[in-house]
Order: structure tokens, then C-alpha cells, then sequence
């Protein structure tokens, strides 16, 4: 399935209107592949990111993190794979708040704190076990990714060590909720929403919803 159409549908299914003169933000576009997708099929999809330039494409700021959009201009924020990246939740998610509309809505897919695999460095468990020792061990079983080929185990152990540290930020489940109410009327996890869209025969299947939310991917909704 398109990735933008498994948003909208999980949107439109949880009660939020999607047409075309939505206004929707991609946060943490990356290159803009799910801006392109959305435009393609006709929505207004912008997107913004710390490198992003081109059409429909903008630069958040570096420095305080300020999103390039005025206050109150977007009905819909969505994310994919972007919250396990965010070091500053509280100021992350105020800019958020900032620039949805009064009853926007936002859907953010990002993975699960107990992801058997950390999904950049590939190492098990090093969303929550990241010290040197742990890291060097997988790095001499040949554990890499794909900028590393070139690196000895030891190199790799210090790059993923000061990678995850620096750029990755797994929560429990409770602190999201806690960060994000703060911010937000309405938070809630929608893995059974997403399931029903994106993987109908596994939603059938009992606690489907909390094991994915567990081992795979978090799926969180709300309203402005």
C-alpha cells in the first residue's frame, strides 16, 4: 500500500476529513517522497526538515527548531519515523501545536522502544542497550549498516555509540502521553486503526494491537 493513502485512510477513519483543500504537513519529510506521493494523488501535502529545499519542500530551523509556517495555517501534521529522532520533545511539540489549526489533527508512525532490532544501526536491542561493550560485540559478529561497510568493528561500535546517543531517543509509552498532553486535547494510540488498513489479517488476531505497539511500531493520534 502507498504510504500517504495508509495515512489518509487511518485519518479518515478516526473521524478527520481529508480533501483536497486539506492543508497537510509532512514533519521530518526527509527527500519529500510522501509530499511527492500525496501531491500526485492530488492533496496538499508540504513538508519540512532540517535540509529539505524544494518545491513545497522547507527548512526548519537548526537553531531553535521553529517550523516555517505561520500560526494556525495547517489542518493536518503527519510523521513517518521521525519521533525516535526528537531530543526535545516539549519544543518539538509546541511548534507542532503552534501551527495546527484549532481541531487539526496529527498521526505520527515512528518504532517501538522494544523493536528487537534498532532500525539504523541494525544492532538487537540497542534501543534501550547502548553501552560500548554491547555495541562492540555485534560489531565483531559483522553487524552493519550501509554507510559502514568500510569500518572496522571498532569504528562501528564508536559510531553507533555516538549516534544513538545523539540522534535517537526511544520513550516508554508513558512519557509520550505525558509529553504530548501537555500540548494536545486528545492523544491516543491507534495501532488497531493502522492494523485494519495496513494489515487487516494480523488486526483480526487477539493483542495484535498491543504487540505491534510493543515490538514494532507505535501509532499515535490527536487533535489540537
Amino acid at each position: 500500500m502507498e504510504l500517504f493513502r495508509l495515512y489518509r485512510d487511518i485519518l479518515i477513519d478516526l473521524g478527520v476529513p481529508i480533501g483536497k483543500d486539506t492543508r497537510i504537513l509532512d514533519w521530518g519529510c526527509g527527500a519529500g517522497d510522501l509530499v511527492t506521493e500525496g501531491r500526485a494523488a492530488g492533496y496538499d501535502v508540504v513538508g519540512c526538515d532540517f535540509d529539505a529545499s524544494g518545491l513545497y519542500l522547507s527548512a526548519i530551523n537548526a537553531e531553535d527548531y521553529r517550523l516555517p509556517y505561520v500560526d494556525r495555517s495547517i489542518d493536518v501534521v503527519i510523521s513517518n519515523q521521525v519521533l525516535e529522532h526528537v531530543m526535545d520533545y516539549e519544543g518539538s511539540l509546541a511548534e507542532l501545536r503552534r501551527v495546527l489549526k484549532p481541531g487539526g489533527a496529527f498521526l505520527h508512525m515512528f518504532p517501538a522502544r522494544m523493536i528487537p532490532i534498532e532500525p539504523h544501526v541494525f544492532v538487537p536491542g540497542a534501543t534501550v542497550i547502548r553501552g560500548r561493550a554491547w555495541l562492540l560485540l555485534w560489531a565483531f559478529l559483522g553487524v552493519r549498516n550501509r554507510f559502514q561497510h568500510n569500518m572496522s568493528a571498532l569504528a562501528r561500535m564508536r559510531s553507533n555509540h555516538t549516534y544513538l546517543r545523539a540522534h535517537t531517543n526511544y520513550l516508554r509509552r508513558r512519557d509520550i502521553v505525558r509529553h504530548f498532553v501537555r500540548h494536545f486535547g486528545e492523544v491516543r494510540f491507534v495501532e488497531d486503526v493502522c492494523l485494519r488498513h495496513h494489515r487487516p489479517m494480523l488486526a483480526r488476531v487477539p493483542f495484535a494491537a498491543q504487540l505491534y505497539n510493543a515490538f514494532k511500531a507505535r501509532v499515535v493520534f490527536g487533535r489540537a
